[in-house]
């Protein structure tokens, strides 16, 4: 050090520059960081006040450098701020905010937020936070994520097109009456509400009541204007409808294309045939014997028609058509081994080669419907393709025999403004 500050010294003396000093300074910090960092100093030895010892100061200074223990502690306590992740109040209320969500997004039942897998999913994840309680979601987190989605809602129709309202209704799976209302704009659909009519009868009057409550609160508080409101088309709301013409001349009221379009292929598809199908695979389906036998010779799951779920007559022939073989050979194998559990019915269902051909016949003609049935229900059909999608089931040679339900269907879904629209559409030029 002594060397260096002569050398500094003797060049600050050969010039005159002022950034020599400041270079002098500089260095001289420095090289005191050092020795104050790296480089330990003995204190003198408390025996060289004793008689017949060495004096500290006739005995040299002895300098220790630190060990590489103490060299890394030191180092990683000044690192290790970076590797930490604090959470914060603010982002704990964030963190738990998503959380919900996404418990709500997924319809999961808020009891799992106990379990422990997702507190340790969630502690690997961030180490210490702690997800919310079953309470808090249900709870207060709840509300406050309903606030946002209302305003989120807001906000997202404050530049959108004019507003088309739905209602749909249905049992839930603890057979409560539920009523919804949707929003559709700009090919967008929002969720407007659900609501529990519980022991309200589900009158004309009743459901325009409901849907009236709502044309109020987005005429009001989201300042947007409904153009049409689309219903199914059952009878009692085909006159709920009816009371929403008469008390808004202006607005456009029409019926599901594709909720009748089910209607349609239902009727179709009631025939004696289909009972037969039914019978058979309900039989290898819920006996557990002859449902053992298909999973051994490899065969679909067979399907059961539906009310709630479209198409699922389709779905129901289609794996009768697959597994026919398959309930030929379990037929056969029953009574190779004098197994005399399958029913009669079941059996003479099985041989007769007629329902096999009639049953796949009804499969062709039935999936003509549910093409025009994933049509209709598409994001992206408009009242031009839904027009479009009848008139070609009007005309389809092979659909001759059901020309008459067809047309009926037809009339009792179609309104004056649709054929404007099908008509002055580009996509089909009919002009």
């Amino acid at each position: 050090m002594v060397v260096i500050m002569s050398f500094l010294i003797v060049e600050t003396r050969t010039t005159t520059k002022i950034n020599h000093i400041s270079l002098i300074i500089y260095m001289s910090n420095y090289i005191y960081s050092l020795n104050k960092t790296f480089i330990q100093i003995d204190d003198p030895d408390p025996r060289a006040s004793t008689p017949g010892t060495r004096k500290s100061e006739d005995r040299p200074s002895t300098f220790r450098a630190p060990t590489p223990a103490k060299l890394k502690r030191s180092r990683s306590a000044s690192n290790n701020s970076k590797y930490i992740i604090k959470t914060t109040p603010e982002d704990k209320k964030q963190l738990d905010l998503k959380v919900a969500r996404f418990f709500y997004g997924h319809n999961i039942s808020f009891r799992a937020a106990q379990g422990k897998h997702f507190k340790n999913l969630c502690c690997e994840l961030r180490p210490g936070y702690s997800p919310p309680s079953r309470e808090a979601i249900g709870g207060v987190l709840l509300d406050q994520v309903y606030n946002e989605v209302r305003e989120e809602l807001k906000n997202n129709l404050i530049n959108e097109e004019p507003v088309i309202i739905t209602q749909d209704g249905w049992s839930s799976v603890h057979n409560d009456p539920i009523i919804a209302h949707c929003l559709f704009s700009a090919n967008r659909s929002y969720l407007h509400s659900l609501q529990n009519t519980r022991k309200a009868k589900k009158t004309a009057e009743f459901c325009f009541d409901l849907i009236q409550d709502v044309i109020e609160e987005v005429t009001n508080q989201y300042e947007r204007k409904v153009f049409a409101v689309c219903t199914d088309n059952e009878n009692k709301v085909c006159k709920m409808r009816y009371l929403v013409r008469r008390q808004y001349p202006e607005m456009v009221t029409y019926g599901c294309a594709a909720h009748i379009m089910n209607l349609l292929e239902k009727d179709v598809g009631d025939s004696q045939i289909m009972k037969h199908v039914v019978e058979l695979n309900k039989y290898f389906r819920n006996v557990h014997k002859a449902h053992g036998y298909l999973r051994d010779h490899g065969g679909v799951l067979p399907q059961l028609p539906n009310d709630t779920r479209w198409t699922s007559q389709v779905k129901c022939l289609e794996s009768y058509t697959s597994n026919c073989h398959h309930y030929l050979a379990i037929r056969n194998e029953m009574i190779a081994n004098n197994d005399d559990d399958m029913p009669i019915t079941i059996s003479r269902i099985i041989d007769n080669i007629a329902i096999q051909r009639e049953a796949s016949r009804l499969l062709d003609l039935l999936r003509k419907f549910a093409n025009a049935l994933d049509v209709l229900q598409s994001d992206s059909c408009t009242l031009a393709d839904g027009v479009h999608v009848w008139l070609q089931l009007l005309h389809d040679p092979e659909l001759d025999n059901h020309h008459a339900s067809i047309k009926r269907k037809f009339l009792q879904w179609v309104e004056p403004f649709m054929v404007v629209s099908y008509i002055s559409s580009p996509k089909y030029k009919v002009l």
